[in-house]
């Protein structure tokens, strides 16, 4: 009986196989005609790398913060376990906002007492800390300076810390804070110019000190320490990460972190802005598809992801106990300004144009939402390949051929790394793919039996169909392996910035022997526009 059924579970076994080694036929001719053309993948992939290594025309760096821009723009409204940043930690932070409309005729600066009644209501609502984006430095005859002081004692009083924008923790000589405003009460932190001008993309952590430590926190990793990092004061439902952020994130202590934040931004809008005019954000497809035709332009927002109360606003509630305590309470405070002749003005791949006071908020939010897992730049690497003194003769060797994109592949095997590194594996198993699917004649487009077709309607037909494949397969394909394997590598597994996959794409289409042609097809379809006499038609 046992012999019988092994029989047959033998038997049915062979056939199975035997079926699954007939249908792969096509599979295996494309390999082994693959593994016989493999003269123009080599050709492909050098010239694919020398188009990504020599950056002759800024074409990487372009598109790599191209990318940077459409991940935000993409994935930024998602939900947080599709790679997008959600709601992230928005119900932890806000923004006090001082506007131009809030001067009434009154000259600028704002005097300190001002400062100090709008200080007095935020802290009737009780928040866990205040970051005050003014950098009070320039001496002027204000008496109301000691009215400023003993609201900042009076927060020390409540127990709540306060945080002062000063640019004395960067140089030695540059200016300090004045001498009534320094003291326990409050702790200077650093606001030096942010990482890629006013791009919005990275928050410095650090700056130089002189000292052992050679460097000190800037504001919002100063903030997010005190809060975050001391035993005895660390606030779990301030500081714990969501767990959607990924299983191993825990709080962020300050000597695990980087030199600099890549910022992560947020487009969402507060549940308190649901009166004010903003532009909807439209689901994934539809933001996909607006993006396909805005001509480069991208979609952005125009409201804070932040929530923002408005001096006016708070001015009005200032006696309203309950809307002071919902707004603030167990929050951190950014008081900050906009003024229309003001230059702390960022532009982020999210919104047209923010007040420099959300900066500091947002990479705050990053640090809340993201803890540990937070986005960097660079990374220690994991297997240094290189050794040292190679890495010091390349650097000390300027006048090589693409000296910069040389030393950063060497740092890749060395002691850092980014995400081009891993951009060059990705590169090559995507040429990989295309080449053995464009040597798998059966799967791509064959216009000759098309064209024996009789009827002009079923040609017509047949002639869509092996085109959408056909497209299938060069074009929606390897963008799913693009995505999938630099957002989960990069993104999710090595917390790098997720910018290059578009540049990943776009060379590896470069170097294949079709892709050019028809790149320049499909950008001729996307960017076609109708002539000034189509249109007066």
């Amino acid at each position: 009986m046992r012999r019988d059924a092994a029989r047959v579970w033998t038997g049915r076994t062979r056939r199975v196989v035997r079926i699954a080694w007939t249908r792969a036929a096509p599979i295996r001719s494309g390999l082994l005609l693959a593994w016989k053309t493999r003269a123009h993948f080599v050709e492909a992939v050098l010239f694919a790398w020398l188009l990504l290594f020599f950056n002759v025309f800024g074409q990487v760096t372009a598109v790599e913060r191209y990318g940077y821009t459409l991940f935000n723009q993409l994935f930024a409204p998602e939900n947080r376990f599709v790679y997008g940043y959600g709601k992230g930690a928005q119900a932890r932070t806000v923004v006090v906002l001082y506007r131009d409309v809030d001067l009434k005729g009154k000259s600028w600066p704002v005097s300190y007492g001002e400062h100090a009644q709008h200080l007095s209501r935020v802290r009737a609502g009780k928040p866990a800390a205040v970051m005050i984006d003014y950098v009070f430095v320039d001496p002027r005859p204000d008496p109301s300076i000691a009215h400023l002081r003993r609201e900042l004692k009076t927060f020390e009083t409540d127990h709540i810390r306060v945080f002062l924008a000063s640019p004395h923790e960067e140089t030695p000589q540059a200016p300090n804070l004045r001498q009534e405003l320094r003291g326990s009460f409050a702790s200077p932190v650093a606001v030096p110019g942010l990482v890629g001008s006013a791009s919005g993309s990275g928050y410095p952590l650090f700056v130089f000190a002189p000292g052992p430590q050679k460097r000190k926190p800037t504001a919002a990793l100063a903030i997010y320490a005190q809060l975050c990092n001391a035993e005895q004061n660390q606030n779990r439902s301030l500081c714990e990460p969501p767990s959607s952020s990924g299983s191993s994130a825990r709080v962020l202590q300050m000597h695990e972190a980087g030199w600099a934040l890549e910022l992560f931004w947020g487009m969402n809008y507060p549940a308190d802005m649901s009166n004010v005019a903003c532009r909807p954000i439209p689901d994934f497809l539809a933001r996909f598809w607006t993006i396909l035709w805005s001509h480069g332009e991208g979609f952005r927002v125009d409201c804070p992801f932040t929530p923002t109360v408005m001096i006016d606003e708070l001015v009005r509630h200032e006696r309203d106990v309950k809307w002071l305590t919902d707004t603030f309470h167990d929050k951190v405070v950014f008081y900050g300004a906009s003024f229309l002749a003001g230059s702390d003005i960022v532009f982020p791949p999210t919104h047209f144009s923010l007040p420099g006071v959300y900066s500091h908020a947002m990479a705050m939010d990053n640090l809340l939402t993201f803890g540990t897992k937070y986005k960097r730049e660079a990374i220690e690497g994991p297997l240094p390949l290189v050794t040292h003194w190679l890495q010091e003769a390349i650097r000390s060797a300027p006048w090589l051929p693409a000296h910069s994109r040389l030393e950063a592949t060497m740092g890749c095997f060395g002691e850092e790394l980014k995400a081009h590194c891993v951009q060059y594996i990705l590169l090559f198993l995507v040429l990989l793919y295309l080449h053995v699917v464009s040597s798998i004649r059966a799967c791509l487009f064959d216009a000759t039996p098309v064209a024996a077709i009789s009827r002009r309607g079923r040609r017509a037909l047949a002639l869509l169909l092996s085109a959408a494949w056909t497209v299938t397969l060069s074009i929606i394909a390897p963008l799913i392996l693009v995505l999938s394997f630099t957002l989960r590598i990069e993104f999710e597994w090595l917390n790098l910035t997720a910018g290059n996959w578009l540049e990943a794409l776009l060379e590896a289409w470069a170097g294949h022997q079709w892709g050019p042609p028809l790149v320049t097809f499909v950008l001729a379809l996307l960017t076609a526009r109708p002539t000034a006499d189509a249109r007066h038609r």
